[in-house]
């Protein structure tokens, strides 16, 4: 009789554990896509400004080197391109001719 209840009481614990990670998982999980969309536009949005800045001073070393060192801290390649598909930089192993 002890075992039964102790098997119920058991199955019931983990019912309830499982009813409660499941949303606060959920919510961590979209909490943590959010957090990523938000530095991934961010960081599309600086290289907008620089990669316009080097297309107005006819210079890329800026956006270059930039772009180099956000492949060396992230470990993903970068590519710009200007209006007319022109690559102007391309960094971490990533180019123009591959598909994202």
């Amino acid at each position: 009789m002890r075992a039964r209840l102790l098997v119920v009481l058991v199955a019931l614990a983990l019912a309830v554990v499982a009813a409660f990670a499941v949303p606060l998982l959920t919510a961590t999980a979209e909490q943590r896509t959010q957090q990523l969309v938000i530095s991934r536009t961010a960081d599309v949005d600086r290289f907008v400004v620089l990669a316009q800045q080097a297309v107005d001073t006819r210079d890329p070393a800026a956006v270059a080197a930039d772009a180099a060192r956000y492949a060396e801290l992230y470990g993903e390649g970068v590519v710009i391109v200007d209006a007319r598909r022109v690559p102007l930089v391309q960094a971490g192993g990533l180019t123009a001719a591959e598909p994202a």
